[in-house]
């Protein structure tokens, strides 16, 4: 995908008001950062010649400020985030500037803590530290937490039938609760704001009214985000060339895997005194050294199962784990040999990448393939890119990444 390359334009809104006009040429740089395991960040650099804007109200606190960016003065929505802090200065530079800080409204929830509560019951008390008990669906517990901000959720159908019990001690945000289960369900989360469309008749540069989006919390499985469609191609050293820069990290020093495996145990005694049953057996090891294989560790766990059901293995390594399910194994020993033999076939999948491109409205939790001769048959591909930032200057509009390889 070639870049348009005409000079690229920025629109700023705050509460749901076109300020472009206001601000004028005195923007000195607008930059987004986003990512599906962050909280997205807008900060913004204005240029306060002689206090022009020192007493403006629209960089207030708590204020709601959007970015639309595009390419020769067609600008598509980009972010929306609320006005946290403010600073002026006036320091040495030529021109004293105001910088203004913005994030998404998730910033709010790691801010607030101890905030659950289950009718019917009273914090439990653990020595001096206090603690609420929340138990049920998953998208009931999210919801429970999501409302107080006015955010709605967007969960993977998945998870609609999993309970859950959870406990918030003393201490801990709301965001460290909902980024724990997502941790645990090797889900992705993230908040971001989906506009409404314009006015009917409204002129260019006129959104509709704030109540027309919403606020959304997507929590997904990391396996769905990385298998879904790509959507664009971006190439290195090639007379159509995207990359302007591009580093890939291949490094593995640890791996960790879980194995819950559903196993025939012949000895097991089932319903009616008859022999053989189903045990589910877990095993947590831990593997270092440049045989990735080189057992350091292992601990194993088993309890009667009812019947059989998908074996769960997870394997982690480079910073980031992947889920595989698969079918009963007979004994751990297969199981075993499952994770080393789907391993060293998929061992790619860890290959890291980061990036910079010149601007181009792309989005964290997308995927994309990176192509070039250059890259081989290991490093081309497809990537889900985790992290993704917009830096806009008079100069001109850059896109950076950081991505992992797709599970496909």
């Amino acid at each position: 995908m070639a870049a348009d390359r005409t000079a690229p334009h920025a629109r700023v809104y705050v509460e749901d008001r076109d300020v472009t006009e206001d601000l004028g040429d005195w923007v000195q740089s607008i930059v987004w950062e986003e990512g599906t395991e962050l909280t997205t960040q807008l900060t913004l650099i204005v240029a306060n010649h002689r206090g022009r804007f020192t007493d403006n109200v629209i960089f207030n606190p708590g204020n709601e400020v959007e970015v639309h960016i595009g390419y020769g003065g067609k600008t598509n929505f980009l972010g929306r985030a609320e006005i946290i802090r403010q600073e002026v200065d006036f320091g040495n530079s030529d021109v004293p500037t105001i910088k203004v800080t913005a994030r998404d409204r998730g910033w709010r929830m790691m801010k607030q803590q101890l905030a659950l509560t289950q009718s019917g019951k009273t914090p439990e008390k653990r020595g001096d530290e206090p603690s609420n008990t929340s138990e049920g669906p998953i998208p009931q517990l999210l919801e429970k937490i999501l409302s107080k901000y006015s955010i709605r959720l967007d969960i993977d159908p998945a998870y609609s039938d999993i309970e859950d019990t959870f406990i918030q001690k003393k201490g801990q945000t709301d965001m460290q609760i909902v980024r724990a289960l997502a941790n645990f369900y090797d889900a992705v989360f993230w908040i971001e704001y989906r506009p409404g469309t314009a006015l009917r008749g409204s002129s260019p540069g006129v959104r509709g009214k704030s109540s027309e989006g919403a606020w959304y919390a997507v929590f997904t499985s990391v396996f769905n985000v990385s298998r879904q469609k790509k959507k664009h191609v971006f190439r290195y050293y090639d007379l159509v060339a995207d990359l302007t820069d591009i580093n890939f990290k291949y490094e593995i020093d640890t791996m960790v895997s879980e194995i819950q495996a559903y196993v025939w145990d012949p000895q097991a005694v089932g319903p009616e005194g008859r022999r053989g049953g189903w045990r589910i057996i877990s095993e947590e090891s831990t593997e270092k050294g440049e045989d990735p294989f080189f057992r350091r560790s292992r601990r194993f766990n088993a309890k009667i199962a009812s019947g059989p059901e998908a074996t769960k293995v997870k394997i982690a390594a480079a910073g980031h784990s992947i889920q595989v399910l698969t079918k009963p194994f007979k004994n751990i020993e297969e199981a075993r040999t499952f994770v080393k033999t789907w391993f060293e076939r998929n061992k790619d999948l860890f290959i890291s990448a980061d990036g910079t491109l010149p601007g181009v409205l792309i989005r964290a939790g997308d995927v994309h393939e990176l192509d070039s001769d250059y890259f081989g048959v290991r490093y081309r591909g497809d990537y889900y890119f985790s992290t993704v930032g917009h830096t806009y200057k008079s100069d001109g509009w850059t896109t950076t990444f950081t991505a992992r390889r797709a599970i496909r």
